[in-house]
């Protein structure tokens, strides 16, 4: 049996461990330690809001804290974790339900037990000790500004324009938030994100966090059996949108605005898994029921209500993609979709994009080199060569259904492998119809 992205990366992982997470005494993130049989580490997290937001009361570092202990936590998942600041925000129920969340991804992920871990918040009267000391620094807002109407969570990404495209179609005037997360890609989605941006004429902040010690491109998959391995596993955390969403929500607070959109399409809000008898929310908090937890947690954090939603959910990444080849090639032209490098021709959001631009013969993003040429990639082997449910392949709709409209229209050569891997070995009668199968058949290269 030809062997597929799904049997492989397997780990055994040691979940006997523990994570001590503080705050740093004089900026806005995080130093933790995390300890098992594997890792000894002492790193930092680190986002330094000084320079747009200025000052943080000790309920907005306490969230900022809370929610980069979170990232954090959903990268290691340790047994134990010791939070060593008297922190409100980790009291919140809300925050132990989106910890679940995170923990069971990671489970499913992994293909490991789902556990929870348990919490110790240790409090002290030291507040310098505890990371609660102001930052000083003259802010650059105004307070209670209303100039903008939404803060977009940007990525320079296709589905974030089209977030941002569609608030301006209804008139809004937003400003775009950048979190530089992925160590891969930081400066080409920055990039991608400013030229959008000015284009656009849509103001744009930019916010970047660092984890010592966080994996990157070519980690040993031994100790980092899920994150940095090429191009299968990228390099940035689940529920990154947790710190930048706090971030935003301090920001929303400050200018009085009540609107925070993210670029989440249907099936990221949608998609669920069981696994284990328990229903999983794939996408965590970009999931709609794990928006709306984030949302009431960083409302109760805060005091205030502002509503965090995504302006492109009814549409799915095929809509979304094919719409912005049809009327807004300029602007796709400017995006950074792929989380390796501008474009690796391997990863399941380069072979989707490229699959699109072959169904309509606009090729507006220039691909060096055919992805369904690769006999080795694991991805497509899950798409073509395996009957594993769509919903538990990356991207697994848009690849099929890709392939299936080329098959249909007629348009492979015989460099596209995979095309004729379908052929020989077609998919479940729901992805291919007869008519196909026919065409397929009749005109295949190999016959």
């Amino acid at each position: 049996m030809r062997k597929t992205k799904q049997n492989k990366y397997r780990p055994d992982l040691n979940v006997k461990s523990t994570l001590y997470v503080k705050l740093h005494s004089r900026i806005s993130g995080v130093r933790f330690q995390f300890i098992n049989d594997k890792h000894n580490l002492d790193g930092t997290l680190a986002v330094d809001l000084s320079k747009y937001i200025g000052k943080l009361d000790e309920k907005e570092l306490d969230l900022v804290g809370a929610a980069a202990l979170l990232v954090v936590a959903g990268l290691f998942i340790p047994s134990s974790i010791v939070i060593q600041w008297d922190s409100n925000a980790a009291r919140c129920i809300e925050f132990s339900k989106i910890l679940e969340i995170l923990y069971n991804v990671r489970a499913y992920c992994a293909k490991i037990p789902i556990f929870f871990p348990s919490v110790t918040i240790q409090s002290s009267n030291n507040k310098k000790e505890t990371g609660l000391t102001k930052i000083v620094s003259d802010s650059c807002f105004s307070s209670r500004s209303t100039i903008f109407s939404h803060i977009v969570l940007f990525s320079g990404g296709i589905d974030s324009t089209y977030s941002m495209l569609r608030l301006l179609k209804e008139g809004y005037k937003p400003l775009a938030l950048f979190l530089g997360a992925n160590s891969d890609t930081r400066e080409l989605e920055w990039e991608a994100s400013r030229r959008i941006a000015s284009k656009l004429g849509v103001e744009l902040l930019r916010y970047d966090f660092e984890i010592k010690g966080f994996p990157k491109k070519g980690a040993d998959p031994d100790i980092w059996p899920q994150f940095g391995q090429f191009p299968y596993y990228n390099s940035i955390p689940h529920g990154r949108d947790i710190l930048s969403a706090a971030i935003a929500s301090i920001i929303t607070r400050r200018m009085n605005i009540r609107f925070i959109a993210f670029g989440q399409e249907k099936e990221s809000r949608e998609k669920t898994i069981f696994y284990r008898g328990r229903k999983i929310l794939r996408h965590d908090i970009e999931s709609r029921e794990g928006s709306k937890i984030l949302n009431s947690w960083l409302n109760r954090c805060l005091g205030y209500d502002f509503n965090l939603f995504s302006p492109i959910e009814s549409f799915s990444i095929e809509e979304i993609r094919l719409d912005m080849i049809n009327r807004y090639p300029d602007l796709l032209s400017m995006t950074q979709s792929c989380f390796w490098e501008r474009l690796c021709c391997k990863c399941v959001k380069c072979i989707s994009l490229y699959l699109m631009q072959r169904v309509t013969g606009n090729e507006i993003v220039k691909f060096p080199i055919n992805p369904l040429a690769d006999p080795t990639n694991l991805d497509l082997a899950d798409a073509v060569d395996s009957d594993i449910p769509d919903n538990e392949i990356g991207y697994g709709v848009q690849i099929r259904r890709g392939i299936q409209k080329i098959i249909e229209k007629r348009t492979y050569t015989e460099q596209d492998y995979w095309i004729l891997r379908a052929i020989e070995k077609p998919f479940p009668p729901n992805y291919i119809s007869p008519k196909a199968k026919r065409i397929a058949y009749a005109s295949s290269p190999r016959s």
